[in-house]
C-alpha cells in the first residue's frame, strides 16, 4: 500500500495564494498600469461588511485569497510561512479532506465575525489569517506540547494558541489604529476550535490522530502473527510424532528371518523414523 506523504491541499493553497497575488500585481502595474486597480480589486473581492449586507455574498470566501502589497508583500509571506508550517503537520495527521474543511470553515468563521461585529465597516478585510488562526487552534488540540517558533521565540502550541486567541479578542475592542482584523483572527480561531472538537471529536491534550502508516503497521502485525502460528503448528506436529520403541522394533525384525534385513533411519528435518530394506 502506498501512503501519500505530501500535504497536497496545503501545497495547493500556498500555490493559489501566491499565484493570485502575482497575477494581480503584474496586471495592475505592468498591463493595466494603474495602481488604483488594486484598490478596486480589494473593494470588490475583499470583505467589506457594508457591501456584503448589500448583496456581495462572495466576499467572505474570496477575501481569503487576497493579501496586501505593502512591504514587499510581507503580509503574504508571513501568512504562507504559517500556512505551510501548520497546515503540513495537520493535513498529514487528519487527512486532506478533513483538513480542507478545517481550513475553509475557519476562514469563513473569521469572515462571519467581521460582518457580525463590524457590520458598518466600509474598508476591505483581506488575507488568510483567519483560516490560519483556525489551524493554530487545531494544532493546540492535536499537539499541545509541540514547540513552535513564534517570531523566532520557542513556544508551546497550547501557549501560542491561548496568547493569539485571547489576545485577538482583547485587541478587537481596544485596537482601532493598526488596521489588523482582530475580529477576523478571533473568529477563525473559534471556527477551527469548534470544527476540531465537534467534527473531528478530539479531546483536548490527547493525540488521538489519524496515523497514515496505520494500515502498513497492521499488515506487518498480521504477517508476523501468521508466521508465529505456522511455527507453533510445526512445533505441535513435532510433539505429536510417535516415539518408537527400538528394542521392540529390533525384536520384531529378528522374529522375521524370512524377510530381508532392514535398517532404521531418523530424519531430523521431518522428525520421523524410516525403515529401509
Amino acid at each position: 500500500m502506498t501512503i501519500n506523504k505530501t500535504p497536497n491541499v496545503t501545497r495547493t493553497l500556498v500555490f493559489i495564494n501566491i499565484f493570485i497575488h502575482t497575477i494581480i500585481l503584474i496586471y495592475a502595474l505592468y498591463i493595466k498600469n494603474d495602481p488604483l486597480f488594486l484598490q478596486d480589486i480589494y473593494f470588490q473581492f475583499g470583505l467589506v461588511p457594508a457591501s456584503f449586507w448589500d448583496g456581495a455574498i462572495w466576499q467572505p470566501f474570496t477575501c481569503l485569497f487576497l493579501h496586501g502589497f505593502q512591504g514587499l508583500s510581507l503580509h503574504l509571506f508571513v501568512n504562507m510561512i504559517a500556512l505551510w508550517s501548520l497546515g503540513s503537520a495537520i493535513e498529514l495527521s487528519i487527512g486532506s479532506i478533513p483538513f480542507t474543511w478545517l481550513y475553509f470553515i475557519s476562514g469563513l468563521f473569521g469572515s462571519l465575525a467581521v460582518v457580525i461585529f463590524q457590520p458598518d465597516l466600509t474598508m476591505p478585510t483581506i488575507g488568510a489569517s483567519g483560516a490560519i488562526m483556525g489551524l493554530l487552534a487545531a494544532l493546540a488540540i492535536f499537539y499541545p506540547n509541540s514547540t513552535l517558533f513564534v517570531f523566532f521565540f520557542p513556544m508551546k502550541a497550547r501557549t501560542a494558541a491561548i496568547i493569539f486567541g485571547f489576545g485577538s479578542l482583547i485587541l478587537a475592542f481596544i485596537d482601532n489604529t493598526s488596521n489588523i482584523s482582530h475580529f477576523g483572527h478571533f473568529g477563525g480561531f473559534i471556527g477551527g476550535f469548534l470544527y476540531t472538537k465537534l467534527a473531528l471529536r478530539l479531546k483536548i491534550g490527547k493525540n488521538v490522530l489519524f496515523n497514515p502508516y496505520e494500515d502498513i503497521i497492521q499488515k506487518q502485525e498480521e504477517e508476523l502473527l501468521k508466521k508465529m502460528q505456522e511455527i507453533e503448528q510445526i512445533r505441535k506436529e513435532q510433539r505429536d510424532t510417535p516415539i518408537y520403541d527400538f528394542e521392540e522394533i529390533f525384536q520384531n525384525e529378528k522374529e522375521k528371518p524370512h524377510q530381508r534385513a532392514r535398517k532404521i533411519f531418523f530424519d531430523p528435518e521431518t522428525g520421523k523414523f524410516y525403515i529401509v530394506e
